[in-house]
C-alpha cells in the first residue's frame, strides 16, 4: 500500500474579501511528482507557503504523515516526522557563506546539528568539515566542484538555483516543495536535476510538488498534473502534456497572466 505523505482537506486562503483558492483537497502519495501549473497570481506559491507553514490558511486542514505537529511554525512542520522542505522562486541563500557551507548546513538540518554549525563559538571549526559523499556526488554531477569554496554572492543566478535545489535534497525530507526549480538552468542541468529527484523519490519513498511555467520541463517526469485557476485545484489527465496543443495552452496562459 502506498503511503499518504500529505493529506489536504478543503484548504482555503483568503485575503480581505477575496479568496486566492478555496476548498482544495489533495492526497500526496509516496512516489508522486506533481507538476503544478497555473497563471501567475493564481496561488501556486501561496499554496506551497501554506503547506510548509510559512503562511497560515484561512480554513481547512493539512496532515503530514497522518499527523500534525503541535505548533504550526515553518520549523516545526519542516522537522515533523519525515520532514518537509521548500525552495523559492528566488533562491533563499546566505550571500556571505560558501557553497560548501550551504551543503554542510543542509546536510545537518534534519539531524538537528544545524544549531552547532551556526553557533559563533564553534562555527569556525565546524565549517572545515568535509562535505558528505552524497553532497559531493551531486555537486560533481553539475560540474560545480571547483566552486565549493566560492561565496554565494559570486555565483551566477543559475548556479545559485542549483545550490538551493541540491540543499533541498540534502535535508533528507520526504516531502519536497520546489518552486520553479528549473528557472535559469541549462537543458543539461534540468535533465540532471530530474534524474536526481527521481533517484531520491524512488529510493526513499519521497514525493514532490513542483511549480512550473514551462510544461515541456514536466513531460515524462511528472506522475501527476495539477492546475490552479479560478480558486480551484484541478487534476489533469496524465496524457495532457503529451498533447502539444494542451502544452501550448498552459504555457501561453502562464505568459499572458505573468
Amino acid at each position: 500500500m502506498t503511503d499518504i505523505l500529505l493529506k489536504i482537506d478543503r484548504l482555503c486562503l483568503q485575503f480581505d474579501s477575496k479568496f486566492l483558492f478555496k476548498d482544495i483537497s489533495f492526497d500526496g502519495m509516496a512516489g508522486d511528482i506533481v507538476g503544478l501549473f497555473g497563471p501567475n497570481g493564481s496561488g501556486k506559491t501561496s499554496f506551497l507557503n501554506v503547506i510548509s507553514g510559512i503562511q497560515e490558511s484561512t480554513s481547512g486542514s493539512i496532515l503530514y504523515y497522518s499527523g500534525s505537529p503541535k505548533f504550526k511554525t515553518y520549523f516545526d512542520i519542516s522537522t515533523f516526522k519525515g520532514g518537509i522542505v521548500r525552495t523559492f522562486q528566488i533562491p533563499e541563500l546566505a550571500n556571505s557563506l560558501s557553497v560548501a557551507d550551504h551543503l554542510l548546513l543542509a546536510d545537518s538540518y534534519f539531524s538537528m546539528n544545524i544549531c552547532s554549525l551556526i553557533n559563533p563559538v564553534n562555527y569556525h571549526t565546524q565549517r572545515n568539515i568535509s562535505c558528505t559523499p552524497k553532497a559531493l556526488k551531486y555537486i560533481r554531477r553539475f560540474g560545480l566542484e571547483s566552486k565549493l569554496q566560492n561565496i554565494l554572492s559570486t555565483l551566477s543566478y543559475g548556479e545559485r538555483r542549483l545550490v538551493a535545489n541540491i540543499c533541498a535534497l540534502l535535508t533528507g525530507s520526504r516531502i519536497l516543495l520546489l518552486d520553479e526549480p528549473f528557472a535559469n538552468l541549462s537543458i543539461q542541468a534540468c535533465d540532471i536535476f530530474k534524474e536526481i529527484v527521481l533517484e531520491e523519490i524512488n529510493s526513499f519513498n519521497k514525493m514532490a510538488i513542483i511549480t512550473e511555467h514551462n510544461p515541456d520541463n514536466m513531460i515524462s517526469f511528472a506522475t501527476r498534473y495539477m492546475h490552479i485557476q479560478n480558486q480551484k485545484l484541478i487534476e489533469l489527465p496524465i496524457e495532457t502534456l503529451n498533447e502539444s496543443k494542451m502544452r501550448n495552452m498552459l504555457y501561453t496562459m502562464s505568459i499572458e497572466y505573468g
